[in-house]
C-alpha cells in the first residue's frame, strides 16, 4: 500500500517540531510506502525534495496569513508532483481538510492539537471549527492521540468515526542502560506557559531544601526562557537549549526522575520517552497524564503537591525494566505501525 503523509508540522533544520509526525510516518512504513508532504508556514514557495530524512519527504511552503487559504495553496502546487498513492494519512485537520479538497481517495487524519482540550485556553475561531468539522467528515478515521483529545474532538464533531492511535517511540534509541544518577531531575519540552516550566522551579525550591543533592537539566527553549532563566537563579538548573534526539535519550538514561509538570498534554511524547528509557515520571493529573502515568511508572500531583512527588519519586524503588517493557509495548514502533496498518486496511475497505 501506498500512503501519503500531509502534515503541517515536520521537523526541519528551521523548526525541531513535528518530531512525533515522523515517528508515526516511520511506524507505518514497516508496513506501507510511506511518501510524506510537509505544509510549512516560512516565506519560501515552491516544492522541494528534502534530503537526508529516512523516508521520501517533500516541503511546499506557504505564507504566514492567511494560513489557511495558503496552505490549500502550496497543498494544491504539490499535490501534481507528488507520487502516487492509495490513500491519505493527514496530522491535523488543517491539513486533512486540504486533502479532502484536493483528493479523492481514502483519507485518516491524526489530530495532536491541543486546542481540542477544555484545559487549553485557546479555542477555535468558528472558521477553524468549521475547516474540522468539514475535515472530520471526510475522513474515514480520525485518530486523536489520548482520549482525553478524543473527547474534545467528539464535542467538537460529535460524527467523527475515531480510534485512538498514541504517538510511537524509537525503542532502539530510547530504552534503559546502565545506572542512573541519583537526585538527577530531567525535564524535556519546549518552554511554552502550557508546559509548566514555573510550576517545576517552584517546586524545585522546595526539593533542594531536603535533598540539596538533586539537580534539575532542562531541555528545550522558547520565547519563556529569559524568565525562567531568571527564575531559577540560584538553583541547580542547566538549561540545555534544544539537543538532537541522541543526547535527549543520554540524558534520560542518566535521570533518576522525569518532571512532566505541564498545565495540559495531548499526549505526553517526552513523557513517553522517559517512560521507555525506564524513567519513572512525575506530573500532573490533567488531560492525558492519567493515561500514561500510574503507581507503577510514577507519581501524580497537582502544582501544590509536585514537590512532595518528586521527593517522592526520587525516594522509591521504581521497576525500571518493567516502566521500559511496557512502554514499549504500548508506544513502540512496531505496536503503533500495526495499529495503522489496521486502520488503513479498514479505511479501504470503508465505502
Amino acid at each position: 500500500m501506498r500512503v501519503l503523509f500531509v502534515t503541517t508540522s515536520y521537523p526541519s533544520a528551521e523548526d525541531p517540531t513535528g518530531e512525533f509526525v515522523r515517528e508515526h510516518a516511520l511506524a507505518a512504513a514497516e508496513h506501507a510506502d510511506i511518501t510524506v508532504l510537509h505544509l510549512a508556514r516560512e516565506e519560501r514557495f515552491g516544492l522541494e525534495k528534502i534530503d537526508g530524512e529516512p523516508l521520501p519527504t517533500y516541503r511546499s511552503g506557504f505564507p504566514r496569513r492567511p494560513a489557511a487559504a495558503g496552505l490549500l495553496a502550496a497543498a494544491a502546487a504539490a499535490w501534481p508532483r507528488l507520487p502516487r498513492h492509495d490513500l491519505v494519512h493527514a496530522h491535523f485537520f488543517l491539513a486533512g481538510a486540504a486533502a479532502a479538497l484536493l483528493d479523492r481517495r481514502p483519507l485518516v487524519i491524526s489530530e495532536h492539537w491541543s486546542v481540542f482540550l477544555p484545559e487549553d485556553p485557546l479555542t477555535l475561531t468558528p472558521p477553524l471549527r468549521a475547516a474540522a468539522r468539514f475535515a472530520f467528515s471526510r475522513a474515514r478515521f480520525v485518530l486523536p492521540v489520548s482520549c482525553a483529545l478524543e473527547r474534545g474532538i467528539l464535542a467538537t464533531a460529535p460524527g467523527a468515526r475515531t480510534s485512538v492511535v498514541r504517538n510511537a517511540v524509537d525503542t532502539s534509541l530510547f530504552h534503559p542502560q546502565g545506572e542512573h544518577d541519583p537526585g538527577f531531575l530531567l525535564s524535556v519540552g519546549m518552554f511554552y506557559e502550557a508546559k509548566g516550566h514555573d510550576l517545576l522551579l517552584s517546586a524545585l525550591e522546595e526539593v533542594v531544601a531536603v535533598r540539596p543533592d538533586v539537580t534539575l537539566a532542562l531541555v528545550g527553549d522558547g520565547d519563556l526562557r529569559p524568565a525562567l532563566e531568571r527564575r531559577a537563579a540560584g538553583l541547580p538548573v542547566t538549561f540545555c537549549g534544544v539537543i538532537p534526539k541522541p543526547a535527549v535519550a543520554e540524558l534520560l538514561r542518566r535521570a533518576d526522575v522525569f518532571a512532566l509538570p505541564s498545565r495540559f498534554e495531548t499526549s505526553g511524547v517526552a513523557a513517553i520517552e522517559a517512560l521507555a528509557s525506564g524513567v519513572p515520571v512525575v506530573g500532573t493529573p490533567v488531560a492525558a497524564i492519567p493515561e500514561l502515568i500510574g503507581p507503577e511508572n510514577g507519581v501524580l500531583a497537582g502544582p501544590d503537591g509536585l514537590a512532595a512527588a518528586i521527593l517522592a519519586g526520587l525516594t522509591r524503588e521504581f521497576d525500571r525494566a518493567a516502566i521500559a517493557a511496557d512502554a514499549s509495548e504500548h508506544y513502540g514502533r512496531t505496536t503503533i505501525g500495526n495499529q495503522l496498518a489496521d486502520i488503513y486496511r479498514r479505511a479501504m475497505d470503508v465505502a
